[in-house]
């Protein structure tokens, strides 16, 4: 999920195969979204629902909309984990997705992992191959 302060790219969160991931300021507030969803692995596919069939889903099926509820709270747990954990200097930010998060580390650039942990590509790049 990244997002474009100006003319920069921050990217602010990593989601595995088969993630969910809706915009609230979208689906509340009808306006673009705020955040952009791109994928970050060859053969990867995102799938866009329209807001009036994920409506009328949320209405006909109780059952989706229990998903939809414990979809939502599982991004508030990981979006306070990653306050919990990705914090600190950047050397212990990196340090921590190196730990908590190693398995993006196969399939996202250095660029981007630099971009979420918010120092340089260099700068990351020679971080990780210390710690390494």
């Amino acid at each position: 999920m990244v997002y474009f302060e100006k003319e920069k790219e921050e990217t602010y969160e990593f989601a595995s195969p088969g993630t969910i991931l809706l915009s609230p300021h979208s689906y509340y507030m009808n306006q673009p979204a705020v955040m952009q969803f791109e994928t970050c692995k060859k053969g990867c596919t995102c799938i866009m629902v329209p807001k009036a069939k994920f409506d009328r889903l949320l209405v006909e099926s109780h059952e989706f909309a229990r998903w939809m509820f414990d979809l939502a709270m599982w991004q508030f747990y990981t979006s306070e984990k990653k306050l919990k954990y990705i914090k600190g200097d950047a050397r212990e930010r990196i340090i921590a997705v190196l730990k908590y998060r190693p398995e993006i580390l196969e399939v996202v650039s250095a660029r981007t992992l630099a971009s979420y942990i918010g120092v340089t590509e260099a700068y990351f790049c020679r971080i990780k191959k210390e710690i390494l």
